[in-house]
């Protein structure tokens, strides 16, 4: 696993001199946090069953926009590879990319108001995609289909 960290690093940096961290999510794809020169990235090796070039680039789409909007709450945006792609190919065919770290901490909800506070975010959301322009078509297959 460190040879595929290895790869996407030098794709998108051109220092070799990085920490990894676990995280507390990433489920479906390898997830890690990426410190380099005291600087926070979101690393991820994709499960090559689950994502593919064309969710990974919906994906950036997707958050791209979202980033762009007057939010009350900060997204994070995939950096761009060296060649200027949003992804890497790693040389055994996985996906790769690195996403801006936000800190903070997975909101609970736990609480009225917090469940009020999570409603107006998701409020905000629908709001921007309101005036989102681009088609919002996700292929592929419903789980409730399987």
């Amino acid at each position: 696993m460190q040879e595929k960290i290895d790869e996407i690093v030098r794709n998108y940096f051109e220092d070799s001199v990085y920490e990894i961290e676990p995280v507390p999510f990433g489920l479906t794809n390898l997830t890690k946090i990426l410190t380099m020169n005291d600087k926070k990235y979101v690393i991820r090796i994709y499960n090559h069953h689950t994502k593919n070039v064309e969710s990974i680039k919906f994906e950036a789409q997707i958050t791209s926009y979202l980033s762009k909007q007057n939010l009350s709450f900060v997204v994070p945006v995939f950096l761009n590879t060296k060649a200027g792609e949003k992804y890497v190919h790693l040389s055994d065919g996985t996906l790769g990319a690195v996403v801006s770290f936000i800190e903070g901490a997975v909101p609970e909800m736990s609480s009225i108001q917090q469940t009020t506070e999570f409603g107006s975010v998701i409020g905000e959301i629908t709001s921007a995609f309101s005036q989102y322009e681009a088609e919002l078509i996700r292929r592929g297959f419903l789980y409730g289909n399987l």
